[in-house]
């Protein structure tokens, strides 16, 4: 998120390319709306993190309908 308001490259990210510039464009046009999910509520992370009994089965919930 940070990346995608701050139109400052560092030395950080000056490996991103135009993928990044296209980004920025659409969210200064208004086109795209960059906002936090956190992990309990944010269906790609059952697929990338570890969670607890009750996230994984509230996000899988979610996604599937119930268990």
């Amino acid at each position: 998120m940070d990346v995608a308001f701050n139109p400052k490259l560092n030395d950080r990210s000056k490996h991103i390319d135009m993928a990044y510039h296209l980004t920025q464009e659409q969210i200064d046009q208004g086109n795209v709306l960059v906002m936090y999910v956190p992990s309990e509520e944010n269906l790609a992370d059952i697929c990338t993190k570890g969670m607890t009994r009750y996230v994984n089965d509230h996000l899988y919930s979610k996604i599937f309908g119930s268990k």
